[in-house]
């Protein structure tokens, strides 16, 4: 009998937080059991087999036949709520993974299981898909754009329905998993993914449901849109086709719109567009997907690949990523891996995330790859850097709303006032912050901007809460909804684990694995700057220079002067034994003034670069002094993290608690951190003395002034 095949990969927080050792049955269509699984530690069962039917039903266009198995899953974890998956199709030959997020328990004896009903293939339906609407937008978006998530409405765009926001390559593969069967020609395959993207790009450029003031971009429907099966299996070979070819779309020539590519099966229904049957034929004639395409639309349609991706994660740079690369996109890889793994410790640990992509970085990457189904070829193109980046900011996400919670000062008893549309305040503010959480785990509630404004999006996602909770549904939160809402966000908290980010704790950058020279840029060179300003208050014939992430001529005018001293090849170029040296004279000669200028400018959320990276480092040094401000990953992106920990000292140190780092926190963290260097250099390991009141403060200062002289004195130059 034909085989395919299948794995469960089991997460909760949409995909950010793996859960291991759930329980997995694997039942065929009368209920009897045919495997008991259990996840690893990343989340995911073995591969198994299961019977299905011969491939040759799902190449005839004339079977009457349903040319696949269906199986049905049960998923069981302690402290969750269980999930049931049925129809999940088995294709002769196919790889697929059933991915199941699971969402905590609110422990409040409400939660009744998840139930998921695949339909079958759309195939089988007689139903056009995107048949023509009458209908016409009267917005377009300015341009183009491959959004990073879209908001689909599981049923009729007028009838209510849920929504649910999900990233739009994932969109993208539940459609042609839903629409197309696995084992077809792969250039039948690819150009009915083209067809799928571009017209979901129309929708969305057009702003179509928007403008009828819906609060959706595209409805689950294929007599509306395309087939869309929340919650079903995913077809590997569709999956890995897919990764590559999500931003490209069709065009037609002078037009700036995807083309609004209609389709339907070709056999129970015909439409104006392509038919998905005929692509078969037309592909085992060898024609490629373009003019497959081009055989039922237009002549003049080309296919267009955008880079105008509005992501929340960093860009690609298009250059390849392997063994032997060096740079700070690999050092942005590293970090993220390494976050990632905290939460999928499958993944092996990079131990020096240096910007140099040696060995241990290719198994990382391998793991990765195989953990989330992409090739594990240990080579970084868009479809993994993509998916590290989501992967990434998913973790970070979930860790910051974790921590922001105890800044905003969300206690076990809800607040008393009732909130409703253009409320404002820290109460909304609460609001908000808890609905944002629970969004992680409940992907029909939309997240919310933390502003403090109960706008109109909040309101939708109060809606949507108080829909999935069994509330009125009002859009007012007042105390029946205010109890709810603090039960669940108490319980999902207690019951999900968000492991801290692992970073090292030094007190000096890593080498960036590449030499710096003049026309390098970026956190290494600043640091080496920082560095080399501090030896030159000690050191005279080395001159100051500008700490701007630039290796100009001033620079180079200091590392020359500086291996000239220490007896190092005086060509201006900071290799490994340049570098360890500049940190090895700083360890000695180092100053415990403050030693970093301030920039001139606020930092804020959104803010980036060197010297983000610096205040983030130097947060992290105090931190392990007060482990109430949370430690980062120092990657130069201000983000909510960030400003979490920013917050947090501010209020330490009775500073204006505004998570915006001016002059006068810049100062205050330079101080403090450079207090806890001294400290360690003279081998002071209790602080308890640091906390001193106003009228030591000057005696204090004058004898550490004292002290940092005699240093200088005495100690410095030998």
């Amino acid at each position: 009998m034909a085989k395919g095949y299948l794995k469960i990969k089991v997460s909760t927080a949409s995909g950010a937080l793996p859960i291991s050792n759930a329980v997995v049955l694997v039942k065929d269509s009368q209920g009897h059991i045919i495997y008991n699984l259990q996840t690893d530690v990343d989340g995911i069962t073995k591969n198994i087999s299961l019977n299905t039917k011969d491939a040759s039903l799902s190449l005839n266009p004339n079977e009457n036949s349903v040319p696949y198995t269906v199986y049905n899953v049960h998923v069981s974890a302690p402290n969750f709520a269980e999930a049931h998956i049925n129809g999940i199709q088995i294709f002769d030959g196919i790889y697929s993974t059933l991915p199941v997020d699971i969402y905590p328990s609110s422990g409040l004896n409400d939660d009744s299981s998840s139930i998921i009903s695949i339909d079958d293939n759309n195939l089988l339906s007689s139903t056009s898909s995107n048949s023509s609407d009458d209908y016409q937008p009267t917005n377009i978006l300015k341009d183009v754009i491959i959004p990073d998530k879209i908001t689909v409405h599981l049923g009729r765009y007028n009838k209510y329905a849920t929504n649910v926001t999900i990233p739009f390559v994932d969109y993208i593969k539940n459609v042609a998993s839903s629409e197309i069967y696995p084992t077809w020609p792969v250039n039948a395959i690819i150009a009915n993914v083209h067809a799928q993207i571009s017209f979901a790009l129309n929708r969305v450029y057009t702003e179509w449901y928007p403008t009828q003031g819906y609060n959706f971009n595209i409805t689950s429907l294929p007599a509306n849109d395309q087939a869309y099966n929340h919650g079903r299996n995913i077809f590997t070979n569709i999956s890995l086709i897919v990764d590559e070819i999500f931003n490209v779309f069709i065009q037609r020539e002078g037009h700036k719109e995807p083309y609004i590519s209609q389709f339907c099966n070709g056999t129970t229904s015909t439409c104006a567009g392509l038919s998905q049957w005929g692509s078969v034929s037309l592909a085992n004639k060898g024609y490629n997907p373009i003019n497959i395409l081009k055989y039922y639309y237009p002549d003049d349609i080309k296919l267009i690949k955008s880079y105008n991706i509005e992501s929340i994660g960093p860009s690609f740079s298009e250059i390849l990523l392997r063994e032997g690369s060096k740079g700070d996109d690999v050092l942005t890889l590293q970090t993220q891996l390494n976050r990632i793994r905290t939460d999928f410790p499958g993944i092996p640990e990079i131990n020096n995330p240096n910007g140099s992509f040696l060995s241990d970085t290719t198994s990382a990457v391998k793991v990765f790859q195989s953990v989330f189904n992409l090739v594990p070829d240990g080579i970084v193109g868009r479809a993994t850097w993509n998916l590290v980046s989501r992967v990434y900011v998913a973790i970070s996400k979930l860790s910051e709303l974790d921590g922001e919670g105890e800044i905003i000062g969300i206690s076990s008893t809800p607040p008393t006032s009732v909130l409703k549309l253009n409320s404002k305040g820290t109460d909304v503010l609460r609001l908000q912050h808890i609905l944002d959480y629970i969004s992680l785990f409940r992907v029909e509630i939309p997240s919310v901007l933390e502003n403090s404004f109960f706008d109109a999006r909040t309101k939708n996602s109060v809606i949507a809460f108080q829909s999935t909770y069994k509330l009125t549904i009002d859009g007012i939160v007042g105390p029946s909804t205010w109890k709810k809402l603090y039960s669940v966000y108490h319980n999902f908290k207690s019951t999900v684990d968000v492991p801290e980010p692992s970073t090292p704790d030094t007190l000096y950058p890593p080498y960036p694995g590449y030499v710096l020279k003049v026309g390098s840029k970026g956190p290494f060179v600043t640091s080496m700057q920082l560095l080399l300003n501090d030896i030159a208050k000690v050191y005279d014939d080395i001159p100051n220079l500008s700490t701007d992430g630039i290796f100009g001529n001033g620079t180079k005018s200091s590392v020359v002067a500086f291996q000239s001293k220490f007896g190092l090849v005086a060509d201006g170029i900071v290799g490994l034994a340049t570098w360890n040296k500049i940190i090895e004279v700083h360890k000695y000669n180092g100053s415990f003034e403050p030693s970093v200028p301030y920039p001139n400018h606020i930092l804020k959320v959104g803010s980036r670069g060197g010297d983000v990276m610096i205040m983030q480092e130097y947060l992290n040094v105090v931190s392990t002094v007060y482990p109430t401000i949370k430690r980062m990953v120092p990657d130069g992106i201000f983000g909510n993290g960030t400003k979490s920990s920013v917050i947090s000292f501010q209020s330490k140190f009775a500073l204006v608690p505004d998570g915006i780092i001016g002059k006068m926190t810049w100062d205050k963290i330079v101080d403090e951190r450079n207090m806890i260097v001294f400290n360690r250099k003279s081998n002071i390991t209790d602080f308890s003395s640091h906390t001193i009141s106003n009228n030591q403060t000057s005696n204090y200062n004058i004898n550490l002034l004292l002290m940092f002289l005699l240093f200088r004195k005495f100690g410095a130059r030998r």
